[in-house]
C-alpha cells in the first residue's frame, strides 16, 4: 500500500472557561508540509499544557513540537485493535513506527480547580473543509477524485463500476485514540460517526483491493469503537454520559501561588489511518486534513 502523505500545517490548543465547565482543543490542519504549530491556552484560565511533565505554558509553539514529532512526517496505513499498538498495515505484522506511520504525541495537564474529568467533546460530522469551525471535535478532508480499475463492492448493496469517477475521502479512515498510560485504559474513536462503514467490512476498500489482487482477505474481529461523544448536563457541570471520558487529574503535592493543590495527568493522543476501514482507498494518498479535537473539562460526580 502507498504511503498517505499527509503532514501538519497548523495546530491550535486553546484553553477557556464558559459558565460551569471547561473547554479546551486542538486544531490541525494538514498540507504537504509542516508550516506552523501552535498549542497555547488563554489568559483567563490556569489550565496548563507540557511536553515533558516538568515545564508548563500557556503557549507550546512549532519549535516546541518539533521536538516530538518529524518535520517529515507522513501517514502510513495501519491498523491498531488497542489504539495503543500498530501494525504497520493491513496485511503485514510488522510494528507501525510512531511519527514515521502514526502521529504520536504525549500531553501533560495540570489545573488548580475542580474542573478535572476531561472528555472529548462536541463531534461535528460533516465539517467544511473550506469553511471549518472554530470550535468543536472534527477530522475534515478535502478529498481526491478517482476512478478504480475494476468493478467492486462499494457498499452492501452498491458497485462502483470500473472507471466511475467519485471524490474520495482521508477523513472517513482516519482513527484517534486516547492511551492513559498510568492506567493502561485507551480509547478508540471514529469520528466520521459511520459505523456501518467501519474497521473489517467485507465491502468498500477490502472488496476493491480483493478483486485487484484476485484474493480473500479479511479483517480479524474488530476493537471496540466509539461513534458518539459524551453528553453534558445543560444546567449542572457533569457529563450525562461517559462515552469519551479519557482523564481525571490527580491531587498531587504541589501548590499554585495561592496555595491550592495542582491536579495533574497525563495522555497519549494517537492518530492513524485505518488500513482495514471500509474508506482506506489508495486514492486518498493526496488528500489534505483538517482535524481539531476539543476536550471540555467537568466536575468529577461524587
Amino acid at each position: 500500500m502507498r504511503k498517505l502523505y499527509i503532514s501538519l500545517l497548523t495546530a491550535l490548543m486553546v484553553f477557556t472557561f464558559l459558565s460551569t465547565t471547561a473547554y479546551a482543543w486542538i486544531a490541525l490542519a494538514t498540507v504537504n508540509r509542516i508550516e506552523q504549530i501552535r498549542l497555547s491556552a488563554t489568559s483567563n484560565t490556569d489550565l496548563e499544557i507540557s511536553l515533558d511533565g516538568i515545564d508548563y505554558y500557556t503557549s507550546l509553539d512549532k519549535e516546541m513540537l518539533d521536538l516530538k514529532v518529524a518535520s517529515n512526517f507522513k501517514f502510513n496505513e495501519v491498523t491498531s485493535l488497542d489504539g495503543i499498538t500498530f501494525k504497520d498495515n493491513r496485511f503485514n505484522d510488522v510494528n507501525g513506527r510512531a511519527n514515521n506511520d502514526y502521529l504520536s504525541v504525549r500531553f501533560y495537564f495540570r489545573t488548580s480547580t475542580r474542573y478535572r474529568e476531561i472528555h472529548l467533546a462536541d463531534n461535528i460530522v460533516n465539517a467544511d473543509y473550506n469553511n471549518v469551525p472554530t470550535s468543536g471535535t472534527f477530522i475534515s478532508s478535502k478529498g481526491v477524485s478517482w476512478s478504480p480499475s475494476v468493478d467492486y463492492l462499494y457498499g452492501p448493496n452498491e458497485t462502483v463500476k470500473k472507471d466511475e469517477k467519485r471524490i474520495y475521502y482521508a477523513k472517513d479512515a482516519m482513527r484517534v485514540s486516547f492511551y492513559n498510560p498510568n492506567t493502561n485504559e485507551s480509547k478508540i474513536f471514529d469520528l466520521s460517526g459511520n459505523e456501518e462503514r467501519g474497521y473489517g467490512k467485507s465491502f468498500g476498500a477490502t472488496d476493491y483491493l480483493n478483486k485487484v489482487l484476485n484474493e480473500d482477505n479479511k479483517a480479524k474481529t474488530g476493537p471496540k469503537t466509539i461513534y458518539e461523544l459524551s453528553q453534558f448536563s445543560e444546567t449542572d457541570p457533569y457529563s450525562i454520559t461517559d462515552n469519551s471520558r479519557i482523564l481525571i487529574l490527580e491531587q498531587t503535592n504541589e501548590k499554585n501561588t495561592d496555595g491550592r493543590y495542582f491536579y495533574k495527568g497525563e495522555i497519549v493522543m494517537n492518530i492513524w489511518l485505518e488500513g482495514w476501514d471500509a474508506d482506506a482507498f489508495d486514492a486518498i494518498q493526496g488528500d489534505h486534513l483538517k482535524m481539531q479535537f476539543m476536550f471540555r473539562a467537568v466536575m468529577t460526580k461524587q
